[in-house]
């Protein structure tokens, strides 16, 4: 039986005063016989959250297509959670623009599973990943995880 879920994924600004936001492109995957109702965003405060509506069954397809948005550059992509930074099965992955401060990313945002736990992979070409893959810097912006669903948006050092 499959059922969509809402999905959610936040980025939180620490130092509050950064402006995030983020522009679906109307490009995603999920599973064959996976529902998918589209995508939502919420500013409150220093916290945007992505809301993905969609079921939830991993499979190597939705990976290998957020894999290919970085040309499968381990180095461009990091995770929440468990797992690995390049991820072997995918619930469902969407792509779109990630705004900081005025400053415009492409990113590729995809849901998994360690254990029984969902965890979130983010790609882009503008992303430099730390040696484990947690955390990264994307242009002059550090990314930085926070539980299986958040990560934290500094300014880098």
């Amino acid at each position: 039986m499959t059922k969509v879920h809402d999905n959610e994924f936040l980025f939180e600004a620490q130092p509050s005063d950064l402006a995030i936001s983020f522009t679906y492109g109307n490009d995603y995957i999920v599973s064959d016989g996976q529902p998918f109702d589209g995508v939502t965003t919420k500013s409150v405060s220093d916290v945007l959250t992505i809301t993905i509506k969609a079921g939830r069954h991993g499979t190597s397809r939705c990976a290998d297509w957020f894999n290919s948005s970085v040309d499968g550059d381990y180095s461009r992509m990091i995770h929440t959670g468990g797992g690995d930074n390049k991820p072997h099965d995918l619930n469902f992955a969407i792509k779109g623009v990630l705004d900081i401060n005025g400053t415009s990313f492409n990113i590729c945002l995809g849901q998994g599973h360690q254990g029984s736990k969902n965890n979130w992979h983010l790609a882009s070409d503008k992303l430099t990943a730390d040696e484990n893959a947690k955390n990264g810097t994307l242009g002059e912006y550090r990314l930085s995880q926070s539980d299986t669903h958040q990560f934290i948006v500094s300014v880098a050092n």
